[in-house]
């Protein structure tokens, strides 16, 4: 019954605006244009306004104000772009507070932040070709199943991290499964489906704690992520409950046969991007 009561609500959950939607299609084309995306975000006039606000904001320190979409997308880029985009569309997903995951307010959208900065980062070293954007916006992405489930674990976390520690379940994940019948990886997938995303982002956003499991063509993007959300969590960055209870995958390595060094330069930039990012957003 609570597995049918999740699905009711993934459908009542709104879609993604079309600006969102254009933009994650233009992401995914390597024929993408700055004047593509300009006319998409300037015919969006909720979209225009969050755009500006972030430019404007204290973080980036330009010291005059910018008014023109153009200029904005300029100096934003398109990753960022498409990640204001999906953040301020869906303000049920990322705004609010998770109380089963013992997540405050913005809790979701720092995580999320992190993992997609960390992840473009990090597919420059991929063994496979593998584009920064998509990293990126699958990062943004590859936890909404955590939205979904918050109000269905609220009240069982304690008995979750107990399950965990007592190693009835072996991560958190598997004790929502234990919880629900299903997961927010699985309810992520679910949700993604609603909102038409693409099938590479699925697989991200369905098997990013399990990413040997990932359909073969999609791996490189999905441990990407995986890494990712490791990055973000070894950086104190989580969502509540759950923060630490992801564990890498040996096989990691055989897509980011990264080193101790290049890794450390990956934590250093992406933190500082972070900070950079996390302040404009929430200013």
């Amino acid at each position: 019954m609570q597995l049918r009561e999740i699905v009711d609500k993934i459908k009542r959950l709104s879609p993604l605006s079309a600006s969102a939607t254009q933009l994650i299609e233009l992401m995914q084309s390597s024929g993408s244009s700055f004047e593509q995306i300009t006319h998409i975000v300037e015919l969006d006039a909720a979209l225009t306004a969050n755009v500006l606000k972030v430019v404007n904001s204290p973080a980036f320190g330009l010291g005059h104000k910018v008014t023109s979409v153009s200029r904005a997308v300029s100096f934003l880029g398109e990753k960022m772009i498409a990640g204001i985009a999906i953040a301020s569309c869906a303000p049920e997903v990322y705004g609010e507070e998770l109380a089963g995951y013992a997540a405050e307010r913005g809790e979701l959208w720092e995580h999320s932040l992190l993992t997609a900065i960390a992840s473009r980062e990090i597919a420059a070293y991929c063994t496979e070709p593998l584009r920064a954007e998509d990293a990126f916006t699958a990062g943004i992405l590859h936890d909404i199943g955590k939205s979904v489930l918050s109000q269905f674990v609220a009240g069982k976390t304690h008995e979750l991290m107990e399950a965990v520690e007592s190693k009835a379940a072996q991560d958190f994940m598997e004790a929502e499964r234990l919880a629900l019948e299903t997961d927010h990886s699985e309810a992520g997938m679910v949700l993604g489906k609603h909102w038409r995303l693409p099938a590479n982002l699925l697989a991200a956003i369905r098997y990013h704690h399990t990413p040997h499991k990932a359909p073969e063509e999609y791996r490189p993007l999905v441990y990407c992520v995986h890494l990712g959300d490791a990055l973000a969590q070894m950086h104190g960055v989580g969502t509540g409950a759950a923060t630490l209870q992801c564990e890498l995958e040996p096989t990691v390595c055989d897509y980011f046969p990264i080193s101790e060094d290049e890794f450390q330069a990956i934590f250093l930039d992406a933190s500082i991007e972070f900070e950079k990012s996390r302040t404009a957003f929430l200013g």
